[in-house]
């Protein structure tokens, strides 16, 4: 990613404006004839493609601007919202680069168009949910990907899965946690029907267990725990509770006046402890900011849940910093057996881009996914007759064969991963978010789960973990 995205700075699309006298029904008929950057206009002549000005920031650069350049790309998508998943966008693209520097994929260049979901009036006037579900369907028929990056929230992949399973679009998240995405594709997964829904991180029962867990060994009496409606927010409420042996009262909300009620009921109310579950980092810190106008939340436990720990939340909700000790959390995290790779990302995002990633949020898990969906778009260009979301899909299956050769994620090992799917051989991934173990029936992998509390060096605030817990709840100690 160009440092213009590091400060978001807009790069103007060109306008190419061509068309050519050749009808069409289908954009895939404009790109058969003429390669990528063609689409079939409402006219019905195949012109050129022109994004809109919230996907005019594409890898490579010039990638709408010169489009013959790159008809042999392997072109691929990414939905991110660019004011909270920025770095997640960095990650990914990072991974794309590093594959191009060794080559692409048999020579052929791998593209990204990049499409920004952010609430933007300089942009247009679209909510996240419309500008999510167009560009999806836009760069699904339009631009022909076969693949996306993204959305990271698991209330974004609901909202975009209709336009992207009708195009047959494979969705890859880092961070879209949902339970209840797990059989959005399918119940099962096979080699006829993998499934198009994939994620690196894990879904959220190990995390609701680790949540109920630490409750109950700290002896918390009640609990209130308010959420918002819709698969995260209700799924991983319900998970929490139904791990929890104590008294609890759920409170949902589906806008702000809710959750302002929410606040106060359940500040009023005599729970000890309140959980608060988001998948929006402005409402955790709208939900902070809110309890700290409520003197009853200055003697009562806060705990957060994964989508909290984001740098930005602190910031935004620095007014409630005397509540800061009071908050535990949870957050999926890397396999301490694939630290080093994890180090080696953080040390290639750094001298990419200049500055250092987060480790508050899903920075592996996005670099992750991008280098698996490439797995998979190498699976099916050697083994497959298309390259297609299903086809990228079969390729996943082939990353977690324990009796295939072990191959950490990175740079180095792009050429071995190409190797071996030529040769028709699975392989056993492990990368810098985790082992992605992942299960032939479901589709799904696990990661340990880290509980964390809010610390202060005298100036500032941060996150640090206090123990790390494996799926089957047992906790150590951070030292």
């Amino acid at each position: 990613m160009r440092s213009s995205l590091l400060v978001l700075l807009a790069v103007p699309g060109c306008v190419l404006g061509t068309v050519k006298s050749v009808p069409c029904d289908a954009s895939a008929q404009c790109r058969d004839e003429f390669g990528f950057g063609w689409q079939c206009g409402d006219a019905g002549f195949c012109e050129a493609v022109v994004p809109s000005n919230r996907c005019d920031d594409p890898y490579p650069d010039d990638l709408f601007t010169r489009p013959e350049n790159y008809s042999d790309a392997i072109v691929l998508g990414s939905l991110f919202d660019y004011a909270t998943s920025l770095e997640n966008l960095l990650s990914v693209e990072l991974a794309i680069d590093e594959a191009n520097i060794d080559g692409g994929l048999d020579g052929r260049e791998i593209a990204l168009v990049n499409c920004n979901i952010a609430p933007d009036l300089d942009l247009d006037d679209r909510d996240p949910t419309t500008a999510a579900k167009d560009l999806t369907a836009w760069m699904a028929e339009a631009v022909g990907v076969p693949a996306m990056l993204g959305p990271s929230s698991s209330r974004r992949v609901q909202d975009v899965w209709p336009e992207a399973s009708a195009a047959g679009l494979l969705v890859v998240s880092p961070s879209a946690t949902s339970d209840a995405l797990t059989q959005i594709d399918g119940a099962t997964s096979t080699d006829e029907a993998p499934g198009l829904f994939w994620r690196t991180a894990p879904p959220d029962a190990i995390q609701a267990a680790t949540v109920a867990l630490d409750i109950t060994a700290r002896d918390v009496m009640e609990v209130a725990i308010i959420h918002e409606e819709g698969l995260y927010g209700q799924g991983l409420a319900d998970g929490i509770d139904a791990n929890l042996a104590i008294a609890t009262t759920l409170y949902p909300y589906a806008n702000s006046n809710d959750l302002t009620a929410a606040i106060a009921d359940a500040g009023n109310g005599s729970a000890t402890e309140v959980v608060f579950v988001s998948s929006e980092p402005d409402d955790v810190a709208a939900f902070l900011n809110g309890a700290n106008a409520s003197g009853d939340y200055a003697t009562k436990g806060i705990f957060l849940t994964d989508a909290a720990r984001d740098a930005d939340v602190l910031t935004d909700a620095a007014n409630a910093s005397a509540l800061f000790p009071n908050i535990r959390g949870t957050v999926p995290v890397p396999d301490p057996v694939t630290a080093a790779l994890e180090d080696t990302f953080y040390l290639a995002y750094s001298q990419r881009y200049g500055t250092d990633a987060g480790r508050d949020g899903f920075n592996t898990f996005s670099y992750d996914a991008a280098w698996i969906t490439l797995y998979g778009v190498a699976w099916a260009t050697s083994q497959e007759s298309e390259v297609s979301g299903l086809t990228i899909a079969r390729g996943l299956r082939r990353l977690s064969d324990a009796t295939g050769p072990e191959v950490p994620i990175r740079a180095a090992s792009w050429s071995d991963v190409q190797e071996s799917f030529a040769a028709g051989t699975a392989v056993d991934v492990f990368g810098a978010s985790g082992t992605l173990d992942y299960d032939p029936t479901t589709g799904e992998t696990s990661n340990p789960i880290a509980i964390w509390k809010v610390v202060t060096d005298g100036t500032d605030w941060s996150f640090e973990d206090e123990q790390i817990c494996d799926v089957q709840g047992n906790c150590q100690p951070v030292p």
